[in-house]
């Protein structure tokens, strides 16, 4: 019999390990002990896939939440902060603009501006927050406009043409009762006065025209008179376009010679809108009142002129009497 000689090499096995970065175990380290080659190695084929492992724990920062009662606010005016984190400290981007109470958490504007707080720790992702101070706008519960910064507007391009009118102009000064001394007078058909104003938001005023009538009672020269003048008669009155009611309206007469007797009407509950608004009077009968100011109530909205356009035959006259 013939013996066969077998040789048996070893088989030597080499495992490599890898390590990983994940956000939630960014390092991990692995390691194995030495393979012996011999065949009598205890360590079982699924514990050479595994090997021994080590795990350094992730540091996961917190995020810092800040918020804020309102973001935008008025000079003068505090502001709330919450702050999710305990113990944050708090800065502000410009202490010449908000005041900041780091302990009762507060902000105060001192100045219009915009600034940023920051909310930081150590361990902790920042949190800024911008805020916006604006200058606080005191809107009087009355406020008037004059009719002489209107946009004056004539067909034949003068105005007048009654007796003693001064046709180059419409502005009357140094006559009457007018509040600055000066109106706009002497209004004939077809004249039209536009009132142009800013409203800072939509909101309702009662409206006071403050006119004068100009229809004279001739019946004694000695003495004349100005008779009553109901306004609907002999204007039409336009806000945006839209008609206003001013029929009820009576502008009342005056005793005393060629006197103008300027006396506010109104009326109520006239709404007006965010930005630009034009008031509008067109003269429809033979002529029309003499127009002083028009006076808005209520604090809804700040009313700022807009000031007319003469135009090139306009010429204000410096004084008038008969």
């Amino acid at each position: 019999m013939k013996i066969k000689k077998i040789c048996l090499l070893p088989l030597l096995c080499v495992l490599a390990l890898t390590s990983c970065k994940t956000k939630d175990n960014p390092t991990t380290s692995s390691s194995t002990d030495s393979t012996s080659s011999s065949s009598t190695d205890s360590t079982t084929p699924e514990e050479s896939d595994t090997g021994s492992h080590s795990t350094t724990p992730s540091v996961v920062e917190t995020q810092i939440e800040l918020t804020s009662d309102v973001e935008e606010a008025f000079v003068g005016d505090t502001i709330s902060l919450t702050v999710s984190v305990e113990g944050a400290s708090l800065t502000v981007s410009d202490a010449t603009i908000a005041s900041l109470d780091s302990v009762k958490k507060t902000v105060v504007g001192l100045k219009p501006g915009t600034v940023t707080v920051t909310a930081s720790k150590d361990g902790c992702l920042d949190a800024n927050l911008v805020l916006t101070f604006k200058e606080k706008i005191v809107i009087p519960s009355v406020q008037k406009l004059e009719w002489e910064d209107a946009t004056h507007y004539s067909e034949s391009g003068t105005w007048g043409g009654g007796w003693g009118a001064p046709l180059e102009s419409p502005v009357l000064t140094e006559y009457a009762e007018a509040s600055d001394g000066k109106y706009v007078g002497n209004l004939v058909q077809g004249n039209k006065e536009t009132l142009n104003f800013n409203a800072s938001a939509e909101a309702t005023f009662d409206i006071g025209f403050t006119f004068a009538s100009t229809i004279a009672d001739y019946s004694d020269f000695t003495d004349i008179n100005m008779k009553d003048m109901n306004l609907g008669d002999y204007v039409d009155m336009t806000l945006n376009g839209k008609a206003l009611d001013v029929s009820s309206l009576v502008l009342p007469g005056s005793t005393g010679q060629n006197y103008y007797n300027f006396v506010e009407v109104k009326l109520e509950n006239v709404k007006v809108a965010k930005g630009k608004n034009s008031l509008e009077l067109s003269v429809k009968g033979q002529q029309g009142p003499n127009l002083d100011y028009t006076t808005f109530y209520g604090n809804g909205a700040l009313i700022t002129l807009v000031e007319g356009e003469k135009g090139a035959d306009y010429e204000s006259k410096g004084s008038y009497t008969y």
